[in-house]
């Protein structure tokens, strides 16, 4: 038994320690595990008692408790269960059932190697530090990413880095692509986008604004002074601000609530709204670009088409993650025949940790 709680220990030390996007949480946790793993293994090696029931009982406590703390650690868990176990999501009652673990597996090793004396010294000794690390690990994990706010409208970061795919598709053919990627700092902003398909004539378009001033060239071109394109929330915006801008027109009260996710090491709330072909457009350049818009048109007229958008907001609310599908007839969107027609746009959003340089350009 001894044997048994010695490599579990070092197991779970393990998988804390490599998991992805590993914090404060998971490494003090793991500095806890190598206590009773390498009282464990000297036990089990040479012990100075002999074996009794009460040690027998006391290790199939501890290697139930240990097993309880096991929940914490996705790539054991997920594999097994089927289901995404959030990152940073330490409960008080996991955190308990870790101490306990790490006290009774202490207590057990300690009788087997010296008696009760020493068994009561080093499980008090290590009680404290496993109190410690426990502490230690819940604020790590409130830090890295407590559970967002529900589905309320999100808030844009103050800076972004943010990327578009947006594909459409006939009869689930692929009919044309589109990109655009760039950085925004407030209202500042600097993208690059690209057009190509069936459907679509091959552009490529960079746009910059700062403090109110706009400039767009097609292609290699020479920089030309334009208005920004208007949002459907009567403001300017192009990038993630744009999204926000449509969610926070939309009656969120209906939206549905999808649960939390461990997405790129962080933990996001992910939510789901109902909404037409129109709205999807609004939302998104590059799915205006795909039904023929110009390169700063705000979108077509795609009322009668259906379909859902999920976003994904961060501890914050901030919005960081946003896909959205809409299907209608394809004359709607391209005068072609067919049976039904698609858009689909992905949306990532990244927030660096200083702000970038947006610059006017020269001309």
């Amino acid at each position: 038994m001894q044997g048994l709680l010695a490599v579990s220990w070092a197991t779970l030390g393990l998988a804390l320690t490599f998991r992805p996007a590993a914090g404060v949480a998971e490494l003090a946790l793991a500095l806890g595990a190598l206590l009773p793993a390498g009282l464990s293994a000297a036990a089990a090696v040479r012990p100075r008692q002999p074996f009794a029931w009460r040690a027998a009982w006391l290790n199939l406590l501890s290697l139930i408790a240990l097993l309880l703390t096991f929940s914490m650690v996705p790539p054991l868990v997920e594999p097994i269960s089927g289901t995404s176990v959030v990152a940073g999501s330490l409960s008080p009652a996991l955190a308990y059932g870790y101490l306990a673990a790490l006290v009774i597996s202490t207590l057990c090793a300690g009788y087997l190697l010296g008696g009760l004396r020493r068994a009561a010294v080093s499980s008090s000794a290590v009680a404290g530090l496993g109190g410690l690390l426990a502490g230690l690990a819940l604020a790590g994990s409130a830090g890295q990413g407590g559970v967002p706010a529900g589905c309320v409208a999100p808030q844009p970061a103050r800076q972004a880095q943010v990327s578009i795919e947006a594909r459409a598709h006939l009869d689930g053919r692929s009919l044309a692509s589109a990109t655009l990627g760039g950085e925004r700092v407030g209202r500042d902003e600097h993208w690059r986008g690209q057009q190509a398909g069936q459907a679509v004539r091959s552009l490529a378009s960079e746009f910059v604004r700062v403090t109110g001033s706009a400039w767009l060239r097609l292609r290699d071109g020479s920089w030309q002074a334009v208005r920004p394109p208007a949002d459907p929330a009567g403001g300017d915006a192009t990038l993630d601000s744009r999204v926000v801008a449509v969610l926070r027109n939309r009656q969120l009260a209906t939206a549905e609530d999808l649960g939390v996710e461990r997405v790129g090491g962080l933990v996001m709330r992910r939510c789901r709204i109902a909404l037409d072909g129109t709205t999807a457009v609004q939302a998104f350049l590059p799915l205006a670009w795909l039904i023929g818009g110009d390169v700063l048109s705000a979108g077509g007229m795609l009322d009668i088409w259906r379909g859902e958008l999920d976003w994904w907001t961060d501890q914050n609310g901030q919005l960081r993650r946003v896909e959205v599908l809409v299907a209608g007839h394809p004359a709607d969107a391209w005068q072609r025949s067919g049976l039904e027609g698609q858009l689909t746009a992905v949306m990532s959003v990244e927030v660096p940790p200083t702000p970038p340089r947006i610059e006017e350009p020269l001309p």
